[in-house]
């Protein structure tokens, strides 16, 4: 079994996560396997009271008598027919390692087509990544050989893919270390060997030794597998080893070891520590492990199966005090020219925007300190710059929407960790937006919202009703149809004049959404109105108003009135979305949303079940009675939701018509109890939590405000966007193309700080006051001494 964690912590207590059964499982497989080198080195698992195994008894016995001599000899003895070409290795196909393992996990080979279409897609996502794509299909490449170098022999190996040396290192015990160290200097090739399971494939024992933070045995290690070629970037492909949410999409290319896993992930998994050897190390806090990895060669910019190198990992794992170390060693890289800092997974995250997107505050503040830089400092001000290629949402090189941004990303959320992101920098940069464009294009568009409003309004107020009297020599009669077409005062003249401006301003704002979804793409253009619904309902109104022209031509007067009246409901509820720009009432404007979302959408689908029911019931109970409100089936469900508003008292009067008045008396009971009582009730707690719990989060309107400073920024064309990047940046970088934020801090020296100070001068002050003393008790000088004085 390829879990390598101590025996205390693992095989004494069934875990209850997902890796933990499965580990269970492989546990129950090696305690029922029959496998003859299970005779040499028994596993962990093993009952208590039986041998350790032939090896480990005799490892023992050597130990006691200082003579390994015999250990060694027996070890070629019975290791003999274990090995191949007695310990050489063989070239072993890969495509049969792809089988075996494919057929443990019991799913088809994912045939070529579907991987090219996989592979087509993640391309397709990933339009914002900047990944060099030959050097990221060269790396995910486990080899250019179609061969796996194996020592020991595949068809004799344990229950689940393992060796012995596995073995000695899943028992963690010191006899067990002592017996690796010998199989390790006698056949140093095992060191190749890995898991060949599905469960903990591409484990091998260097892996095992930094779980198990065996620092002297990893030395050794290292020292012999330089001497044989051994593979410091070995990548644990297992399952164990996958984050939880990919471990369901896991399928194989018959020509690769690499796993394919669906594209989406959120990292999470208790073994998920990177794959490679170095990740491990850095994940499980070990940096002595991390400095001796590196100091053999090992390479600090590889990165995993989902494209995490060993800073990605530190982010998941949250790990700074390891971030800072692996970020100095791969500074002092000399080869590479490459910064850990920069460099993309394959879900396009940075290690800054995964910290955003993990709601990491602690790291995302630190790695913003690790890539700025410090123009000047005069006592305690300091002014700073940050690269805004990962922050703001604006791409400085051509001005569109950097969706990976760390600002995007941030707003993308709706949890209360991601909205404590917004402090700091974030904040300063969406202060920076606001004042220097978007507040300006906020109130300009609130200004011109609110006149075609007036306008709209005022247009439907002076309509004539359907029926205007028309005047002329021997005629007095009404014209039912085309009344809304006279002209027979001056108000039906400004009337007009006012509709056509309407007609007019609609047509615009429809041009500019048109223009935004040029400018944006319909995605994006999508995701700015799932952000402010309620412009969706207003472009919606626009397009209504453009239809009621051709009614109006066409004098359909009731087509005109009800396309009139959805004109108005979806237009004026436009107000909410400038007003939560406003503090004083953009947190109840949040509130709103949250309700009519979340509360009042999981009461509307239960009450919809309990007035179907009960108004259904009253229909059959008054079925054939010619009663006013529950002959008809549709009439019933209207009646019964006037009831749950406390309209009953009439309705009740008239339950004595029935067949039988004590049916719908008992139902009525019954409706009041449930609805009116329970479920209202029910409805009023739910909005009164969520009225306090946004309440409590005096930050959530901040986020709202937020999102209108990106409506306005994507509203318009990439060329303007550039150039509104302009008036809060500064040109940074050796070409000057990139831009900056320069940001001017003040350090506010702490309680201690200010106790320091104070003693340093009281110090300072006795001392001075010691020297005055001692001079005023000494004798004045001489006029001569005093001279010279003067002239020194």
């Amino acid at each position: 079994m390829g879990n390598s964690l101590p025996r205390t912590k693992f095989f004494m207590k069934r875990p209850t996560n997902t890796e933990g059964v499965e580990a269970g499982r492989n546990v129950d497989r090696q305690a029922q396997a029959t496998e003859e080198m299970y005779k040499l080195v028994k596993p962990p698992n093993d009952a208590a009271g039986q041998k350790r195994g032939t090896l480990v008894e005799a490892t023992a016995k050597a130990f006691n008598e200082k003579n390994f001599e015999d250990l060694d000899n027996l070890i070629k003895e019975e290791l003999e027919d274990y090995l191949y070409n007695d310990g050489e290795g063989f070239e072993f196909p890969i495509s049969r390692l792809v089988e075996m393992r494919n057929a443990e996990r019991g799913k088809q080979i994912v045939a070529k087509k579907q991987k090219e279409r996989q592979i087509s897609l993640r391309s397709s996502i990933r339009q914002s990544i900047t990944h060099d794509e030959e050097e990221v299909s060269k790396d995910f490449k486990s080899s250019s050989k179609d061969t796996r170098f194996c020592c020991w022999r595949v068809d004799k190996r344990g229950a689940v893919g393992e060796t012995i040396l596995h073995l000695c290192f899943l028992n963690n015990t010191r006899v067990h270390y002592i017996l690796a160290e010998h199989l390790i200097r006698i056949y140093p090739n095992l060191l190749h060997d890995i898991y060949h399971s599905e469960e903990y494939y591409g484990e091998s024992v260097l892996h095992m030794a930094i779980a198990n933070e065996n620092i002297p045995i990893l030395k050794l290690m290292l020292e012999y597998g330089k001497k044989v070629g051994l593979n410091l970037q070995e990548r644990c492909y297992g399952n164990f080893f996958c984050p939880d949410d990919q471990k369901a999409t896991r399928c194989d290319d018959i020509n690769s070891e690499v796993v394919v896993v669906d594209y989406d992930t959120d990292y999470k998994g208790h073994t998920y520590w990177g794959e490679l050897p170095l990740s491990f190390a850095a994940c499980l806090g070990q940096p002595e492990a991390v400095k001796l990895l590196v100091e053999y060669g090992v390479d600090i910019f590889a990165f995993d199966s989902n494209g995490n190198n060993v800073l990605h990992m530190l982010v998941i794992h949250n790990k700074k005090d390891m971030f800072n170390l692996a970020y100095r060693l791969s500074k002092e890289n000399p080869h590479s020219g490459k910064n850990l800092l920069e460099s993309r997974n394959r879900q396009g995250f940075t290690p800054l925007t995964l910290a955003a997107k993990l709601a990491n505050k602690d790291l995302f503040d630190h790695i913003l300190e690790l890539k700025s830089s410090t123009l000047w400092a005069y006592g305690p001000v300091t002014c700073k710059e940050y690269n805004l290629c990962d922050l703001d949402t604006i791409d400085s090189k051509d001005g569109s929407i950097n969706s990976m941004s760390a600002l995007n990303i941030v707003l993308a959320q709706d949890s209360r960790h991601h909205l404590d992101m917004l402090d700091g920098l974030l904040y300063q940069l969406l202060h920076d937006k606001w004042k220097s464009y978007a507040k300006i294009r906020f109130y300009r568009r609130a200004g011109g919202f609110f006149i075609y409003m007036v306008l709209l309004i005022t247009a439907v107020y002076l309509q004539p009703g359907n029926t205007v009297p028309i005047t002329s020599p021997g005629l007095n009669i009404y014209n039912q149809n085309c009344s809304i077409q006279t002209f027979a005062t001056a108000t039906d003249y400004a009337r007009t004049v006012i509709e056509i401006i309407v007609y007019f301003l609609a047509g615009v704002f429809i041009y500019f959404a048109i223009s935004e979804i040029r400018f944006q793409g319909l995605r994006l253009f999508g995701w700015t109105l799932y952000n402010a619904p309620t412009k969706a309902g207003f472009l919606f109104s626009c397009v209504l108003v453009i239809i009621v022209l051709p009614c109006r031509l066409t004098c359909s007067v009731a087509a005109e009135d009800i396309l009139i009246s959805l004109v108005i409901c979806t237009c004026i509820p436009y107000c909410l979305f400038f007003c939560r720009g406003f503090k004083l009432v953009g947190p109840f404007i949040v509130m709103i949303y949250k309700m009519i979302v979340g509360d009042l959408l999981i009461f509307l689908i239960i009450y919809s079940i309990f007035l179907l029911g009960f108004s259904q019931a009253m229909f059959v109970i008054f079925r054939g009675t010619p009663h006013e409100f529950f002959s008809d089936w549709f009439e019933s469900i209207m009646v019964m939701f006037l009831m749950t508003l406390g309209e009953f008292q009439d309705t009740y009067e008239t339950f004595d018509t029935a067949r039988n008045p004590s049916a719908p008396k008992v139902l009525f009971l019954f409706y009041m109890v449930l609805v009116y009582i329970l479920l209202l009730n029910m409805l009023i707690a739910m909005m009164g939590n969520t009225f306090n719990r946004i309440a409590e989060t005096q930050k959530e309107w901040q986020r709202q405000w937020a999102k209108i400073v990106l409506v306005m920024e994507q509203s318009v064309s990439p060329s303007k966007r550039k150039s509104k990047q302009r008036r809060y940046s500064q040109p940074t970088g050796e070409d000057g193309k990139e831009r900056a934020l320069v940001i001017r801090t003040r350090t506010k020296a702490t309680g201690e700080e200010d106790e320091n100070t104070m003693r340093q001068y009281i110090n300072k002050f006795q001392k001075n006051k010691k020297v005055v003393e001692s001079e005023s008790s000494t004798p004045s000088p001489s006029p001569a001494n005093e001279q010279s004085s003067n002239m020194i």
